[in-house]
């Protein structure tokens, strides 16, 4: 296939993705996306009393409370002050909103869900920049395979908690799409460089400030991080023997950068709350007046009570289902509300998973399967989903169940999987005709986003 001719098709794949993007933006209420007034009321905090939020004092505005009980524009247009109820993600990093708050002055007079639907379309730019970033990453692995970087940036771009998280306002999908650089730049880093250059140095920075940028945006992508610095000092050090001078260099490179981007945030964390990842629920645990103050905190998360210890790690993961709900939750949003997935499309992924590992198993002696960059992306998987597994478990220990998933603090961990996937199906029909397969799998990505836009408008389908 000509290169012209791969970058139309990819510019095609872009365009179908904005259009379904701006239908979804379109069709998601702000209540059914979860935490919009609260990121609302974070850039509206920052531009209208020139600070930060604070976590357990700063209150969301009256106007976004009103807009949330369905007020019309004239009892909430210039209610610019503190409501009854705690902005309970005033904890988050200020990259994000710093992004947005740019934009938001342009439309602060609108009610607060017309100012939720055009700060929307900055989610959309950020799905946009992901599959660009995926794209070169698949491109840098397998430049001589016609259709894989295609397929690839299909799987993403058509998957359900994908689609969703970026026509929402949420600061996942910045998450998302900074995850997408960090695993292009370590791919481009392990695969191309054999000798120290300049370019290596270069690179070596950008990613550096990628990972400052992802610390500073999310605490959820810490377990990124925190996978990928390991992982590259072992395979520079070991692997590629690395010397001990240009080793420590690129260490301490990497640790300033990455200090100088987000280290104040977590510092200024630890200063005022004793916690360099510091959470609402926390914070009650460790103040009772606020629990004074704010009772309805017990009913949004009722392990504030104190209460330890409700549920066993067998009653976790077994009588709870944790699998289950995991599988469901990572191709979709799970939970009252929010798109479910059908059986048909569960039943579809799992077939996809299946005939990719067939696709492996077949062909293990002719090609390789444990090579640096698929462990660098299995490692990178494993440390996310137990970060997250774990911090799920505390959770549910103290509310005595296993309520929301929140599979989109999984999703940095598709963009590995789905190029697994797609390779393997790759290697199952290495000697079919590739059109067949390329038809199909689009076919697929098709229905499966006619069927969870379904959900949403057809409350039975599922």
């Amino acid at each position: 296939m000509p290169k012209s001719t791969k970058t139309n098709l990819f510019i095609a794949l872009l365009a179908v993705f904005l259009v379904k993007e701006i239908f979804w933006v379109a069709l998601i209420p702000p209540p059914q996306a979860p935490d919009e007034y609260a990121h609302l009321s974070y850039i509206e905090t920052w531009a209208h009393e020139g600070r930060l939020p604070k976590l357990g004092e700063t209150l969301i505005y009256k106007r976004i409370e009103e807009s949330s009980q369905g007020l019309s524009l004239a009892k909430t247009a210039n209610k610019y002050e503190p409501g009854e109820q705690l902005n309970w993600i005033a904890q988050h990093p200020p990259l994000y909103y710093f992004l947005l708050k740019q934009l938001y002055s342009s439309v602060e007079n609108n009610e607060p869900d017309q100012v939720i639907f055009f700060l929307r379309f900055t989610s959309i730019f950020f799905g946009l920049l992901t599959l660009f970033f995926v794209y070169l990453m698949v491109e840098t692995l397998k430049p001589k395979n016609e259709w894989l970087s295609l397929l690839v940036v299909g799987f993403i771009a058509f998957l359900p908690d994908f689609s969703f998280i970026s026509a929402v306002l949420n600061n996942d999908n910045l998450v998302m799409c900074l995850s997408a650089d960090l695993l292009y730049l370590g791919a481009k880093i392990i695969t191309h460089y054999e000798k120290i250059s300049r370019k290596f140095w270069v690179d070596g920075l950008y990613m550096s400030i990628v990972m400052g940028l992802l610390l500073i945006t999310k605490a959820t992508s810490l377990p990124i991080v925190a996978a990928t610095i390991p992982f590259e000092m072992f395979y520079f050090g070991f692997k590629k023997h690395l010397p001990m001078m240009d080793f420590l260099k690129l260490f301490l490179m990497q640790f300033i950068t990455i200090f100088g981007i987000a280290g104040w945030w977590y510092i200024g964390n630890y200063m005022q709350f004793h916690q360099l990842l510091p959470d609402l629920v926390s914070l009650a645990q460790n103040n009772p007046q606020i629990l004074k103050v704010h009772p309805d905190l017990i009913t949004l998360f009722p392990e504030v009570t104190g209460m330890k210890n409700l549920l066993s790690p067998y009653q976790f993961f077994v009588k709870q289902n944790f699998f289950w709900k995991y599988f469901v939750n990572i191709w979709g949003v799970f939970g009252k509300d929010f798109v479910q997935l059908s059986i048909v499309q569960i039943m579809a992924y799992a077939g996809l998973i299946f005939a990719s590992i067939i696709g492996y198993i077949k062909t293990r002696k002719q090609q390789k399967i444990a090579t640096p960059i698929n462990i660098f992306f299995a490692f990178i998987a494993v440390i996310l989903f137990a970060a997250i597994t774990f911090k799920l478990f505390q959770i549910a220990q103290g509310r005595g169940f296993l309520g929301a998933m929140h599979g989109r603090y999984f999703l940095p961990a598709m963009i590995p999987i789905g190029y697994w996937i797609i390779s393997g199906i790759q290697r199952l029909v290495k000697n079919r005709q590739n059109y067949w397969l390329v038809a199909l799998l689009f076919l697929f990505f098709a229905v499966t986003e006619i069927a969870t836009i379904a959900t949403v408008i057809i409350p039975s389908f599922y």
